[in-house]
């Protein structure tokens, strides 16, 4: 495992899953983003962050990014949830899609340098569980 980054920069690094960390992180998204568009499998578009965090075993640059991906997927879903049960939202359904997309896509960019970006409100949260538990 590595130590808390300096600045939210990494060094590069492979991850125990036998890739580079910043593909890892950036395949993690991408299943997440296809499973979310699949009909009848998009409330379980945080499996596949999930899967990541716990198999992850030595980046904590990787761990970060699927934890992060599994609350933004796990709040997206309830969101999802609550908008097509109360129909006058369904409309904005597509806008909330597009929007996690648009966010996710910023986290992979981010992700490809080995940088650290944080999703407003659940990004520190992840941060706090991942390294916070080495002090």
């Amino acid at each position: 495992m590595e130590n808390k980054p300096e600045k939210n920069v990494f060094e590069n690094h492979k991850s125990s899953l036998g890739m580079d960390a910043n593909v890892a992180v950036i395949l993690t998204y991408v299943a997440c983003i296809v499973v979310s568009f699949i009909p009848h499998l998009g409330m379980i578009s945080w499996v596949p962050a999930l899967v990541v965090y716990l198999v992850e075993k030595e980046s904590d640059f990787v761990k970060f990014y699927a934890l992060q991906a599994l609350f933004a997927y796990v709040v997206t879903t309830i969101l999802m949830l609550v908008m097509i049960l109360s129909i006058i939202l369904i409309p904005f359904v597509f806008v909330l899609a597009i929007v996690i997309v648009v966010f996710m896509i910023l986290v992979m960019v981010a992700a490809y340098k080995y940088e650290l970006k944080k999703l407003p409100l659940i990004g520190e949260k992840a941060y706090e569980i991942v390294f916070k538990k080495n002090k």
